[in-house]
């Protein structure tokens, strides 16, 4: 890992966007922060109730992603998918 990290934010939410983004900036200015925000995923699990089996895929996409663009960890900001951010942390070796 470089002397500043990538840090990639994962949001379905934009309301926990900013949050996040300030706290990094307070917490740990060095890191370099990017942001995924697929506000459609939020909809979503409001539409199903719950989490459903694609659900799954999208987190692992967007995960994959946000790796293949040199992301040294990831931090999601949604623990309704917590199953699928799981499922996610069990595929990587990358802190996530």
């Amino acid at each position: 890992m470089s002397q500043q990290p990538k840090i990639t934010l994962f949001h379905v939410h934009k309301d926990a966007m900013t949050a996040a983004v300030d706290t990094f900036q307070r917490d740990w200015p060095e890191a370099r922060i990017s942001n995924i925000l697929e506000d459609g995923l939020f909809e979503w699990i409001r539409e199903t109730g719950r989490v459903v089996p694609d659900m799954y895929a999208a987190f692992e996409d967007l995960t994959d992603y946000a790796l293949d663009r040199g992301a040294d960890g990831i931090l999601y900001s949604c623990s309704a998918f917590h199953e699928c951010i799981d499922a996610c942390i069990a595929k990587h070796d990358q802190p996530l």
